[in-house]
């Protein structure tokens, strides 16, 4: 089915990657789906975790608030989130709601996963 979300989970050493492919809407339940993968993986002990969203092709201010949602509760479960490769489009919409700050973006799935890793370093 067209415009529908998908999730796509991989483990790179203690980092979890989440990659979403598709809408994230009200409509099609992916702001549900998305929540419920995170709290799983929250609840799995999971503590540092990458949004990839370079397969998203539109949000809806449903999929930003499950967005802000997820930022909140893993911060709140003290994991830590990296938003990774967030279009023009997305950053624009982030931007113009004032919920820029509440994201740590990075460009790059890569530069994600790395400076992740280097915090535990320190």
């Amino acid at each position: 089915m067209l415009g529908t979300m998908q999730l796509q989970e991989t483990v790179v050493g203690d980092v979890t990657v989440v990659t979403i492919i598709g809408e994230i809407t009200l409509a099609r339940e992916g702001d549900v789906a998305l929540r419920d993968k995170f709290v799983e993986l929250l609840n799995l002990g999971r503590r540092k975790l990458v949004i990839n969203l370079a397969g998203v092709t539109y949000v809806d201010s449903a999929g930003l608030g499950q967005l802000v949602q997820v930022q909140t509760k893993a911060t709140g479960s003290g994991a830590r989130v990296k938003v990774a490769s967030p279009g023009a489009r997305l950053l624009t919409l982030l931007r113009i709601a004032k919920l820029l700050p509440l994201f740590d973006i990075a460009e790059s799935e890569a530069a994600a996963i790395e400076s992740l890793n280097e915090t535990n370093m320190s």
